[in-house]
This record gives C-alpha cells, structure tokens and sequence, in this order.
C-alpha cells in the first residue's frame, strides 16, 4: 500500500481533529475576549491562553498537513518538523514568561506548571513523530500520532476551562 493509499483512510480522522481545533479555537476567542482586560493583565493568564491557542492551531495545522494528498512520506514529515519546531518556539517562551512574574499569579502554580507543561510534551512528540515519518515509518507513526492529538485537544480544552473560570472569577 503506497503511502498516499494509507493517507486515505485517515482522511475522516484528520478532517474532524482539524474542524474540532478549529470550532474550539473561536469559542476560546469569544470567551477570551469578554474578558480581554484580565487576560492582558496577568502574565499567566496571557500565556496559558496563548500556550491553548497555540495548541489548538497546531492542531489544525497538523490535520491539513496530513490532507495534503502527496505520496512522500517525507513531504509530510518535514512540514511537520516545521510546525513543531514552530510551535514549540511559541510555547516555550510564553511558558517562561508566565512562570516568571514574580507577582502573585491568577492561576494556582502547580496548574501553570502541568497546562505548560503537558502542552510542551505533546509538541515535543510532535517533533519526534515527524523525526519518525523521516526515517520512513509512517504506518507506526500515523498510530502515534492519534495519541499526540488527542492529547493536545483535551489539554486544550482543560486549558479553556481553566482560563474560562479564571477570568470569570476575576
């Protein structure tokens, strides 16, 4: 089986992780901006909502990548090398910035810890799946990969929840 055969029969997994990504991402935007003022305010707030969204476009952008009807294994895995690396240069230093405000922060330590934390993670094997489809083992993989995207989407929408009640209670 050809490695655009294969793609195929994850066209419907990767069209609803990209359409779910994207659906949440306008909700966290609507929630976010009600509440703009407390966001920009609190160094962790702003990087736990820029860490979330960061999350959630990563996510919408691994699922177009995985559309793109190409048969090279390695068309894929570079371009996803690229989004991962890019998405963990956006993450990690919002994460240090967050973590660095010497000033009381609005969310407890320890969920600023496991929301950066977690989000760090799965970017990381993001990264090592595309080191993976480069070595030319894409079938092992595409089954990786169902994990690292699952995983984004709940800490993501554990992310929303925390800041949705955050800046609720502000």
């Amino acid at each position: 089986m050809t490695y655009a055969e294969t793609l195929s029969g994850w066209h419907d997994f990767f069209v609803t992780c990209g359409a779910a990504s994207a659906t949440l991402v306008g909700l966290l935007y609507v929630g976010i901006s009600l509440h703009v003022k407390i966001v920009a305010t609190h160094r962790d707030v702003r990087g736990l909502a820029r860490v979330t969204l960061s999350t959630y476009f990563t996510v919408v952008i691994v699922s177009l990548l995985m559309l793109v009807p190409t048969d090279r294994p390695s068309f894929t895995a570079e371009w996803l090398l690229v989004a991962s690396l890019v998405a963990l240069v956006a993450v990690v230093p919002a994460s240090l910035d967050a973590l660095a405000g010497r000033r009381r922060l609005a969310l407890p330590r320890r969920v600023v810890f496991s929301r950066f934390g977690v989000a760090t993670v799965t970017f990381a094997g993001l990264t090592a799946f595309a080191v993976v489809m480069l070595n030319g083992d894409y079938t092992d993989a595409l089954y990786a990969i169902v994990g690292i995207l699952l995983l984004m989407l709940l800490v993501s929408i554990r992310n929303t929840w925390d800041l949705l009640v955050t800046v609720a209670a502000k």
